[in-house]
Parts: C-alpha cells; structure tokens; sequence
C-alpha cells in the first residue's frame, strides 16, 4: 500500500513539473510578443518624427525660394545648380557636414528660358533614403 502512495506522489510531482514548464514557456512567449510590440511602436515614433522634421526643412526651403522669387541673374540660389544644405534633429542649419548632421537637403534648380524648376530632396545621410521630395515651377518676375 506504502508503495502505490510512492508512486502516485512521484507522478503528481512530474504533473506539476509540467504544468510548470508550461506556465513558463507561455510566459516567456507573452513577453517576447510585448517587447517585440514595444519595439515596433517605438521605431514607427521614431520614424514619424524625422519625417516631420524631413517635411519641415523642405517646405521652409520651398518658402525661401518662393519669397526670394526668381529673377534671371539676380536669384538668391545658382541659376542652374544644385545647393547642399545640412541640418540636424531640431531641424537647424548645421551649415557643414559634421557628425551631428542629421538631414542632408539637396535643392536642384534648372532653368529654361522663363520657366525655373526647383526640386528639394531631404535625405537620411546614414541610410541614403528619401524622407521628403517635391517640386515646383517659378515664372520670371511672377508672370
């Protein structure tokens, strides 16, 4: 009789070793899902905001351009050529390319005849990606 309690003892304890195990393996797979969650939304933040930043420091050059306004030899920018600006997180004109520069602004200006094109691309000097792109046309003396 002593032995049947021994071995139905043993085998309740290997039960909960199992149960155990298994608690933990579900544990363990919750947690990765919450990290990995974190980490996600973390990132997609992240992006959101230097495309922000990216968009910003394109439209404040689309509006020093349109108020410079463009005039045959007399525009603020080459006539034809291509203008490098560097920036960092907040957005500042760094004026040089350093290691804390964060955004690179490339502004492409080609005339022909009356008509100017102006196209501003903000990069991501690290990875080279486009974050902002866009371009408009200026007439000679506004006509």
């Amino acid at each position: 009789m002593m032995r049947r309690r021994d071995i139905r003892s043993r085998m309740l304890r290997g039960s909960v070793m199992m149960q155990a195990l298994a608690a933990a393996a579900i544990l363990a797979t919750t947690l990765c899902g919450i990290t990995s969650m974190w980490y996600v939304s973390f990132n997609i933040t992240s992006n959101s905001n230097q495309m922000g930043v990216a968009y910003m420091i394109g439209r404040r050059l689309f509006e020093y351009i349109k108020q410079n306004g463009y005039q045959p030899g007399g525009f603020v920018l080459p006539a034809n050529g291509t203008t490098t600006n560097y920036y960092d997180l907040a957005g500042n004109d760094t004026t040089t390319a350093s290691t804390n520069h964060v955004f690179t602004a490339v502004t492409v200006i080609t005339t022909s005849n009356a008509l100017e094109t102006v196209t501003v691309t903000v990069t991501d000097p690290v990875s080279s990606k486009p974050l902002y792109q866009s371009s408009t046309y200026l007439v000679a003396f506004g006509i």
